[in-house]
């Protein structure tokens, strides 16, 4: 989850350089802004986002974010579906199941 915020965080930065260097910019920052950085933190970091698990509503509501600051910036899109790059995830899970030959053995003493 931490990867997706930061990533998403980064994608937010970037944009802003970005957008300075833009022929048009709408409102260009002069210098970085904490406050307006913070902000978009706060936003994606609210738990109305679900946490933004890959797939989940909360994620597609945190892309629409940076979608529409993207776009409030000037930002053009550059991916192969507008903003979106698709991107392969590998899903591996951790089986907290205890074998079965564990199920009656006796703890030994240490020594």
């Amino acid at each position: 989850m931490l990867k997706v915020l930061s990533s998403l965080a980064l994608v937010l930065w970037l944009a802003v350089g970005v957008s300075a260097q833009s022929p048009e910019p709408k409102s260009p920052p002069a210098t970085f802004d904490g406050k307006s950085w913070w902000e978009d933190v706060k936003v994606l970091a609210d738990d109305k986002l679900e946490g933004r698990e890959t797939g989940s509503p909360g994620l597609h509501r945190a892309q629409e974010y940076v979608i529409d600051q993207l776009k409030h910036l000037g930002v053009k899109p550059a991916g192969t579906d507008g903003y979106y790059q698709p991107v392969k995830f590998v899903v591996r899970e951790i089986s907290e199941r205890i074998p079965a030959s564990l199920w009656f053995t006796r703890a030994r003493p240490f020594r």
